[in-house]
This record gives C-alpha cells, sequence and structure tokens, in this order.
C-alpha cells in the first residue's frame, strides 16, 4: 500500500482537477467518438421511445430525420440554427429534445464547466422563461452559453422592460446569438408572416440567414 504525503496528496488533486477543467485531448465525449449513421439512430431512438406506442413512421418523419440529419452534419455550414415551425401538437419540441437530450447524455461527462461560455452542452429554456431571464439581468447563459435550445417563442410576452427600455427580449437574444454565430434551436407555433409582425423584418431576414427552417405541416397527433 502506498501511503502519499500530504504534499504529494496536495499534488495528486490538484493533477485531477486540471483534467478536468482543463478538458484535456483524451477527454473526448461519447458523441465526438459515435459514427454519424450512430447518432441520428439515438436521436431517433428518443423519439420513438417518448412516443411510445402511438409512433407511426410517417413520411414526415422521415424527411424531418434526413433534414435533421443534414444540418447535424454539417450539410449546411452556414445554418448554426435549427428552426423548427408549425402548428401546436405536431412534435417539434419533441424532435428538438430529442436532438439536445441525446446530444447532451453523450457529452456531459466530458464537459464539466463553470464557465457557461466554455460550456458544451445544450441549455434548455421555455420562451417565457428565457424572456423574464433577460428582464431580471439573468442572461448569461441565453447570450454567451455555445449551444440553446429556446422553445416555444411566440408565448412570451410582445414587449418586456429590458434594462430600464421597453423591448423584445427574445429578439434581443436573437440578435445577440445571431452577431456571434452561436448555434440556437428554436420552436415556435407562429407562421413566417407572424415571426415577422413580432420580431420585426429585421430578425426574421437573420433567422432566414442563418436558420434551417423545418415547416411542420401535419395536424396535432394529441389527439
Amino acid at each position: 500500500m502506498i501511503i502519499l504525503s500530504e504534499k504529494n496528496n496536495k499534488n495528486a488533486k490538484t493533477d485531477v482537477r486540471a483534467k478536468i477543467f482543463n478538458k484535456p485531448k483524451e477527454f473526448i465525449s461519447e458523441w465526438e467518438k459515435m459514427p454519424q449513421i450512430e447518432k441520428i439512430k439515438a436521436i431517433t431512438a428518443f423519439y420513438k421511445k417518448t412516443v411510445g406506442e402511438k409512433f407511426m413512421p410517417t413520411p414526415e418523419f422521415e424527411q424531418t430525420a434526413e433534414k435533421i440529419k443534414n444540418w447535424l452534419f454539417g450539410q449546411y455550414p452556414e445554418k448554426k440554427w435549427l428552426l423548427l415551425l408549425g402548428k401546436v401538437g405536431t412534435g417539434k419540441t419533441l424532435w428538438a429534445k430529442s436532438i439536445t437530450e441525446t446530444y447532451n447524455a453523450l457529452t456531459r461527462k466530458s464537459s464539466f464547466c463553470f464557465d457557461v461560455r466554455k460550456a458544451k452542452t445544450f441549455a434548455y429554456f421555455n420562451a417565457e422563461q428565457a424572456a423574464k431571464m433577460v428582464c431580471d439581468w439573468d442572461f448569461e447563459n441565453l447570450y454567451y452559453r455555445e449551444k440553446i435550445f429556446i422553445d416555444d417563442i411566440g408565448i412570451e410576452p410582445v414587449v418586456q422592460n429590458v434594462f430600464g427600455t421597453k423591448k423584445n427580449a427574445i429578439a434581443e437574444i436573437l440578435h445577440y446569438r445571431y452577431g456571434n454565430k452561436l448555434p440556437t434551436i428554436l420552436t415556435t407555433n407562429l407562421t413566417i408572416t407572424e415571426l415577422e409582425e413580432r420580431y420585426g423584418v429585421r430578425i426574421l431576414d437573420r433567422i432566414r440567414e442563418i436558420a434551417l427552417t423545418i415547416p411542420f405541416i401535419s395536424d396535432s397527433f394529441r389527439h
């Protein structure tokens, strides 16, 4: 049995901490090691498992899976965002969660980090929650985190008091993330026309430029 001196024990702890916080090359996430085909299989498996017995493969499901696969694997290098748009109950949020939850589960072990700017996993926010956080000056994760998912944009109040000025908080978030080309997943029940009316021509133009938009045209499968 080897007993470490107090000095050696302290150094040993420091080495372990350094490996965690500096994240050297050997700390590669399962997501990074996984073949692309296995990644999309894991995402669609999450989707199917969540839907359960009600799941039925449809042409729209296959088309959506193909588009998401192409987005994830760099077929659209200029599209840093993913916008899932359509009626209520068509699976937009479920698809977004399938992507982010699968990615996070396979990345989290190697991404322990106190600095949100360096965090590698997706953070989830409901649009109402996100808007309130900006108004409360709690915007670090929304502005600076590399990857976020904002669910249901359009349900939040149109105008909020942001830093003493009446503004659209979600538009402020999108404006910052667009300027810094930060990966962002959005879902909404609004149409393109309604998005323009709510967030303005400028934000919609930027969404069109930076986001791969996937429309969901089927009826709600909750009925």
